[in-house]
């Protein structure tokens, strides 16, 4: 039963970051929006996700900033002192964010499963979502709207731009090459790739006949990091670190071509047409990497369509928390299917192209990939694999 049968007045949502989460829920928000236009929607974030969603369509946004701290909890709550939520949807499970939702006022404050329920969120909400086998932070954050009472839908993202930004793209490259987007620096630095490989994959991408652009935020460490790179390498790219706004990049991102394939049509179409409404930049192909006929279409219809193939970036996967004495077998399996065998199918079929145009495979990895963890046994089993796989393939075509 779901929780409102009618349109909520008012939704508060508390997400704060990261960047790429706050992405996912505006897709969620948009949502909501579409059954119920009316319900008013308030949203705290961080300060540096405002400045990508600060003017999304119809919603009011309201920033704290996590370095103000208590303080900054204080001049919220004093903010909307004055007003009580229908419901509050407590999406973010750090305790800093539970201790937030204290002086904010809602009938119903929704939370993760008490299984989710990392850091005591449990014990700031009274209402939770079901625990669902989720694969992917955007299903859990549906979750939430199902729970109000929104009927299951295609995501989908409208995040405006401006005509500034839109010419800002476009004038990036003075000889309109097709760009090459770089942002290397990760959340923290053990993460980064070793800079000499960002400046190789940089110089190919040149020789390949992109126009290569450096992005990322005014941090020092990420200019650093920036300049580093551009040491390194033996052709010229454009740096844009920390010149650029959230919005201006985001309209950049909007310039490269890309195939998109996954198993649910709705979304990738969704996608495509948020990535590039023309389709002339954009290749949709519904696959499950689990089934190797449906990979080696994959790379079929690719080749087909853009005649050849620069990089290939094998990012399907899924995840397990249970113990190994509770997990199912088939459980297992279907780990493994999705997160090694896909890879390797997509690898096979793709690899004499790849060969040709002398291009990239990148793998995505994880910390659970080089140390096994408790609760995530065919996980981390995957992992371990596609280490050992792209070591060797790396090997065989040095």
């Amino acid at each position: 039963m779901p929780l409102f049968t009618t349109a909520p007045k008012s939704i508060c949502l508390l997400r704060l970051s990261a960047i790429g989460d706050v992405c996912h829920a505006v897709a969620m928000v948009q949502a909501i929006q579409k059954q119920w236009p009316t319900t008013k929607i308030t949203w705290i974030m961080g300060k540096i996700e405002a400045q990508l969603l600060h003017d999304l369509p119809d919603v009011e946004v309201i920033i704290f900033d996590k370095k103000t701290g208590y303080s900054g909890m204080k001049a919220i709550w004093k903010q909307l002192s004055d007003r009580k939520f229908d419901t509050l949807l407590h999406m973010q499970l750090a305790l800093r964010a539970s201790a937030l939702t204290i002086g904010i006022k809602a009938k119903y404050k929704i939370g993760f499963n008490r299984k989710r329920a990392k850091e005591g969120q449990w014990l700031f909400t009274n209402k939770k979502i079901p625990d669902t086998a989720s694969q992917h932070v955007l299903d859990s954050f549906f979750e939430f709207a199902y729970f109000l009472g929104i009927d299951k839908t295609t995501p989908a993202w409208n995040i405006p731009l401006s005509s500034s930004d839109i010419e800002f793209a476009q004038s990036i490259s003075c000889v309109k090459k097709p760009l090459f987007v770089i942002s290397p620096a990760a959340s923290k630095d053990e993460r980064n790739w070793l800079t000499e490989r960002y400046a190789a994959v940089a110089d190919y991408a040149i020789e390949k006949g992109y126009e290569v652009v450096l992005c990322g935020s005014p941090a020092p460490r990420e200019i650093t990091l920036g300049n580093n790179i551009q040491n390194l390498m033996q052709q010229s790219a454009i740096n844009l670190i920390g010149k650029t706004s959230l919005k201006q990049l985001t309209a950049t991102l909007k310039q490269a071509k890309v195939v998109l394939a996954a198993r649910s049509v709705d979304k990738l179409n969704s996608l495509a047409d948020e990535l590039d409404p023309s389709r002339k930049r954009c290749l949709v192909i519904p696959t499950d990497v689990s089934k190797e006929k449906e990979c080696k279409n994959l790379i079929s219809s690719t080749i087909e369509y853009f005649g050849g193939i620069d990089v290939l970036v094998n990012n399907a996967g899924i995840s397990m928390r249970a113990l190994f004495d509770d997990v199912e077998i088939d459980v297992l399996k279907k780990v493994m299917d999705v997160n090694f065998w896909g890879a390797v199918y997509c690898t096979k079929y793709a690899l004499p192209y790849i060969q040709k145009s002398k291009g990239t495979i990148a793998g995505m990895s994880s910390l659970a990939g080089f140390h096994g963890l408790p609760g995530r046994t065919a996980y981390s089993a995957s992992k371990f694999a596609l280490h050992g796989f792209y070591e060797s393939i790396r090997t065989e075509n040095m």
